[in-house]
């Protein structure tokens, strides 16, 4: 089974340096969507665009990595949210913070949480 973990993040410096981490924990880049708010991606609300490597890898995911997915908070119909909690995720990520979501191996949702927590999120919770 899996797990899907919820993290709000305020600064991008704490936000590369956790999923640094995170990807060094084995977890594809496919299982990470970044949501950020209308005013934070451009142009065009709802497009969906690779994750620029971080510059501590060399400007290069590590082999078995894959971009993570980066989404506007108008793509949220593409996260298999009710409505209530779409508009709460929207209503975050449109206040300013990045909301990224994992999916995890049940048997790595803690060290996942735990390392999202280090890493400078302000609110970590797995989603049920």
């Amino acid at each position: 089974m899996a797990t899907k973990i919820v993290s709000f993040f305020d600064t991008e410096a704490d936000l590369d340096k956790a999923l640094n981490t995170i990807y060094s924990m084995d977890i594809e880049g496919k299982n990470v969507t970044i949501v950020r708010g209308e005013n934070q991606i451009d142009p065009v609300p709802a497009i969906v665009v690779p994750l620029v490597p971080p510059a501590t890898s060399g400007g290069q995911f590590p082999a078995n990595q894959a971009a993570a997915t980066v989404v506007a908070s108008g793509a949220f119909s593409d996260l298999n949210f009710g409505s209530e909690e779409r508009d709460y995720y929207q209503k975050v990520a449109n206040e300013g913070a990045t909301v990224v979501f994992v999916t995890a191996a049940d048997e790595q949702a803690n060290a996942v949480m735990d390392t999202l927590k280090h890493g400078g999120a302000t609110r970590v919770e797995a989603l049920r």
